[in-house]
């Protein structure tokens, strides 16, 4: 059985989002943002991924899942689009625990299928928007969070206690 503070560990790193913990973001700034809505895409689901960011940065999980979810449909092999998903389920499935566990663990799926898949376009080196610091940490914490993911899923009323736990 997983120890609980591994469990919290594994949340932890399921919902790293941006790969960007010194600071440096990979969002726009309001200026850039002006000019990134009048120009064409560098490429396919670009100006969705930036919309997810701009949300993320507003707490607004759930327009950045939206957005992010068009991203994707837009260009499928967009590996920091399904990264950022699973970032954004993982932290919805944190608040919604306390209202609708059911939901709340589905979310924490769907969050562990998105970084998933996020791994295993990293592992074709399909990239859009990260530099090589950005990949390697994302390495780091894939590596680290979905180690042991298939234990915390295995045991949802301690998943549950978790998230609970987590979100305070």
């Amino acid at each position: 059985m997983l120890s609980f503070a591994r469990m919290l560990a594994v949340i932890t790193l399921l919902s790293v989002g941006g790969c960007d913990r010194d600071g440096a973001s990979h969002t726009l700034s309001p200026a850039d943002t002006r000019t990134q809505t009048a120009r064409v895409e560098a490429f396919a689901g670009e100006l969705a991924y930036q919309e997810a960011k701009r949300s993320i940065q507003a707490s607004d999980l759930r327009s950045a899942v939206t957005a992010l979810q068009r991203a994707i449909a837009q260009n499928p092999d967009f590996t920091e689009a399904y990264y950022q998903l699973g970032a954004a389920k993982t932290n919805l499935a944190i608040e919604e625990v306390r209202r609708d566990e059911h939901a709340a663990v589905e979310l924490f799926r769907e969050g562990v299928e998105a970084k998933k898949e996020a791994r295993r376009l990293m592992n074709q080196s399909k990239y859009y928007v990260w530099d090589e610091r950005q990949r390697a940490q994302a390495r780091i914490d894939l590596r680290e969070a979905l180690r042991d993911v298939d234990a915390v899923l295995a045991d949802e009323p301690s998943l549950i206690a978790a998230l609970k736990t987590y979100g305070g």
